[in-house]
């Protein structure tokens, strides 16, 4: 065991490790933080894990700081995710002047129920990377962009995105094939548009409190948030098979950059600024962002 703290020693080479308190673990889903520092060098390592040392009081910091989302406000989440699609749905219809070709309606009920099924198949298989844009931009929305959750939350959440993603295609198929009844049979959807009216926008104590519409997040412009179609996107490439899986991994990272440096906002709320802006925060990005250990836990504009 070597003399400096939080390392050892394996073949000569200095490794950082430093035990996860107690309440943290279940988090992070694991006991200990552990890296190799990649020196045979002493001095070397007795600084590079001090830098570690220091970073992982930051992150235990921010864990300590994340919020527990309430049975409430996952279901708020939910009803404002399933009324907006609606919405878009409904107002999309009333404005149509002319008649939906046939071959466009079919398409619609397949691609819905397509949908459906790609929702239960992502929900049996815990599968939360195709909502987690989604789950974001929702929780962002209503809580704040500064707002942070602890993970068992955001994956309640996650998974509850998944219930209401496969009951939404649901009912915009039956839409497609003029049935205008259709009721959710998910109990979470239903108990949360049962207390929708009843619903306050109100934020977990520790969390950010709901924003008003601003630039990152206007209220008047019409349209599906970037995430929701950017997800939309994403699945139908991947379905069609114009994309390779990597590829379609690739572009969640890229979509959620963008959602970081830009906010959530409907697709005709952006402006060519907004893309010069994020083309040259590209620009100056160092080449390994995203993988390298030193910027985790960095926003992009950190860096």
């Amino acid at each position: 065991m070597s003399a400096i703290p939080n390392t050892i020693r394996r073949s000569g080479v200095y490794h950082f490790r430093r035990v996860i308190p107690a309440g943290l673990r279940d988090q992070l889903s694991r006991g200990e933080l552990t890296c190799s520092l990649h020196t045979h060098d002493a001095a070397d390592a007795r600084m590079l894990s001090r830098c570690l040392y220091l970073r992982s009081e930051e992150l235990f910091g921010v864990l300590r700081g994340a919020s527990v989302l309430s049975d409430q406000d996952i279901a708020a989440l939910v009803q404002d995710f399933y009324a907006t699609l609606l919405a878009k749905d409904t107002r999309d219809r009333l404005m149509n002047d002319l008649p939906e070709p046939e071959a466009l309606r079919l398409a619609k009920v397949e691609h819905y129920r397509l949908l459906s099924e790609r929702s239960r198949i992502d929900l049996a298989s815990n599968a939360f990377a195709s909502v987690e844009l989604i789950t974001e931009a929702m929780l962002a929305r209503r809580f704040g962009a500064d707002a942070r959750f602890d993970k068992p939350s955001v994956r309640r959440v996650q998974q509850a995105m998944l219930r209401a993603g496969a009951e939404v295609s649901e009912t915009l198929r039956a839409r497609a094939e003029g049935d205008f009844n259709y009721e959710p049979r998910d109990k979470l959807l239903v108990a949360a548009l049962a207390e929708a009216p009843a619903m306050a926008p109100a934020a977990p104590a520790a969390a950010t409190p709901p924003v008003a519409a601003t630039a990152d997040v206007p209220a008047a412009i019409d349209g599906l948030a970037f995430s929701v179609e950017a997800n939309r996107f994403r699945e139908t490439q991947l379905r069609r098979k114009i994309w390779e899986h990597q590829t379609y991994l690739q572009a969640r990272k890229t979509y959620a950059l963008f959602l970081e440096c830009l906010g959530d906002r409907p697709l005709a709320a952006f402006t060519r600024r907004d893309a010069a802006a994020f083309k040259s925060l590209l620009e100056d990005l160092p080449a390994n962002y995203g993988k390298a250990a030193e910027y985790r836990g960095m926003t992009a504009r950190d860096c």
